[in-house]
């Protein structure tokens, strides 16, 4: 898929020569120089050439360039050139931040971008629940801008980037612990020929689970899962893959099969064995028990700070006890 989604993780530096652009955001350049693509003072060096090679870009005088093929032994013609052709293109992040905060109709707030390619753009809701956009250029790049993100901003945050491609299990599970939502444009925006973008779905509809409190009843649908998946995993006892563990990895931290898989060192079907009795047991879809991870781990936290204040209490009358306080595993 050609597009400016796809262009953005495909650009180092998110700058090139218009050519490059428009090579790489197909059918969306026109709009993408509308809206967030937009020429420098910085002249190029190089151009890339139909054979694939690049070449060197020589300048004779303000109107006379040329791009000239270097390789050896010499194969393409010189390439004319316009000031224009010439010059290195950016995307405007700020212009992109602007944009994706119209479209959702959300307060606008601009910040430096740090070494890791992140910034926040905005912020929605009266509690002020901070909208980053990450563009990395890799997988690795991406996996440390969200662990630095995660740790650093631990209760809740919203984070765009233009695709999911480097969204893997482990980033999922950092997102999860620092009670984060993760969206990309590819899927939640559409942009318009005006360079504009239109967002599929309202703010308050896309952020919900992030910004409202657990009603009385979300509360108690969850409190009944938890009971009902401890209570699954004391009458199957298990190594590794425990019915508990595997709902803790995949419907609390929010990792995909395979993750889970790796992180309880058996294979897939597995997993998906334990998550379909997990659903018959509970009648509810391992998937829609997502939504409820934030009551889950606030369900764990107490039963930890319960068990903590009994080993206290019997430390105190000199009683011995079996408890230890080792969470849900």
């Amino acid at each position: 898929m050609v597009n400016l989604w796809r262009a953005l993780e495909a650009t180092p530096g998110l700058v090139t020569v218009p050519a490059v652009w428009r090579q790489r955001t197909g059918p969306d350049f026109a709009a993408a120089c509308a809206g967030f693509l937009r020429p420098t003072a910085r002249p190029a060096q190089s151009y890339p050439c139909d054979c694939g090679c690049s070449h060197d870009i020589i300048r004779h005088s303000a109107e006379h360039i040329v791009a000239v093929c270097r390789c050896d032994p010499w194969n393409c013609d010189d390439i004319r050139l316009t000031p224009e052709e010439a010059t290195l293109w950016e995307l405007s992040r700020a212009r992109l931040g602007r944009a994706i905060c119209r479209a959702l109709e959300i307060e606008a707030r601009e910040s430096e971008v740090d070494p890791e390619g992140t910034a926040q753009i905005g912020a929605f809701s009266a509690r002020a629940l901070p909208v980053h956009l990450i563009i990395a250029p890799g997988s690795d790049e991406f996996h440390h801008a969200v662990a630095k993100l995660a740790a650093r901003l631990s209760d809740g945050f919203i984070l765009f980037a233009p695709t999911s491609r480097y969204l893997d299990g482990e980033c999922q599970a950092l997102l999860a612990r620092a009670r984060a939502g993760f969206f990309d444009l590819e899927s939640h925006f559409t942009l318009l020929p005006s360079g504009l973008l239109h967002a599929r779905q309202r703010a308050g509809e896309l952020f919900a689970r992030w910004t409202r409190e657990p009603t009385s009843l979300e509360a108690d649908t969850a409190q009944q899962a938890f009971a009902i998946v401890k209570a699954l995993d004391a009458e199957r006892p298990q190594r590794g893959a425990s019915p508990l563990r595997v709902f803790w990895l995949y419907c609390v931290q929010g990792l995909t099969a395979e993750a889970t898989a790796q992180r309880c060192g058996c294979s897939k079907s597995t997993i998906l064995n334990r998550l379909k009795q997990i659903e018959q047991r509970i009648g509810m879809s391992p998937a829609s028990l997502r939504a409820y991870s934030g009551q889950f781990e606030a369900i764990d936290d107490s039963l930890r700070d319960s068990r903590a204040r009994r080993i206290r209490r019997r430390a105190a009358l000199d009683q011995p006890s079996d408890d230890e306080d080792e969470g849900v595993f």
